[in-house]
């Protein structure tokens, strides 16, 4: 987390998730928020450092890649992704999620609020 890293190439997927930040980062970041089927349903592009978080509650996890990968590979919304990846299948949550994901996309942003003021 407070390394400079060569992430050419390289993507981070978080999984669960509905909300990012950029807190003690270093370099500037595209996210890609995804449903549940891997179908893109929002894009940050160029997230820049100790940017408080964005949120989409759509979104059951994120990936986060280098700064220009959006772009350098024309992602759009609606797209499905495939992802290669090291790890098991996820498994299949249940649709009560979404209270659970409301309720810290709240929290957060009574953290934000509180730290305005």
């Amino acid at each position: 987390m407070f390394e400079r890293l060569d992430l050419s190439g390289v993507a981070l997927w978080i999984d669960p998730c509905c909300g990012i930040h950029t807190f003690f980062m270093r370099f500037s970041i595209d996210a890609i928020f995804l449903s549940r089927d891997l179908r893109v349903v929002r894009l940050c592009p160029n997230l820049r450092p100790n940017r408080l978080g964005v949120f989409c509650l759509d979104a059951s996890s994120v990936l986060e890649c280098e700064a220009g990968f959006i772009a350098r590979n024309n992602i759009a919304l609606g797209q499905t992704l495939d992802l290669l990846t090291d790890v098991s299948p996820r498994p299949d949550r249940s649709a009560g999620t979404f209270p659970f994901r409301l309720l810290i996309a709240a929290v957060s942003l009574f953290y934000a609020a509180v730290a305005l003021f």
